[in-house]
């Protein structure tokens, strides 16, 4: 139908110029091409830096932190379970924007964004998720 086209077209040009990408509750599926053509035209849009891409998913055996793609922790997750919902989205993340260009959150949601002392929202936490700095 005409409107699914006119929201790929707004997808593509907010995509268009985006510095930073969240995967919050999306796995980037294997026959999701759409998106994944999206996702990986945006790579040869602007010249320079490519965008981050951080993954927000969801397994308890993973710390409390953002883990960075030469996080040992996270390397050896990946490599131990290859058939896990969280390894499949960072490889396929992994596959469109570069390895290093992605970092992981591996305790969900409501977690990403609550101070682990108080359990309420947390402003710094917030900016941690949205505004990452790169190294």
């Amino acid at each position: 139908p005409p409107f699914i086209e006119e929201i790929l077209r707004d997808v593509q040009v907010a995509l268009e110029y985006a510095k930073h990408i969240v995967l919050m509750g999306y796995s980037l599926p294997e026959d999701d091409f759409i998106y994944r053509s999206l996702l990986s035209a945006r790579q040869f849009r602007q010249s320079g830096k490519k965008p981050l891409c951080s993954v927000v998913g969801k397994d308890d055996t993973l710390p409390d932190k953002w883990l960075q793609h030469d996080d040992q922790q996270l390397t050896k997750y990946l490599g131990e379970n290859p058939d896990k919902p969280l390894t499949k989205t960072v490889t396929a993340a992994r596959d469109i924007f570069g390895k290093e260009q992605v970092r992981v959150y591996a305790r969900g949601v409501p977690q990403v964004f609550l101070d682990p002392q108080s359990q309420q929202a947390s402003e710094q936490r917030v900016k941690k998720l949205l505004y990452p700095k790169q190294e």
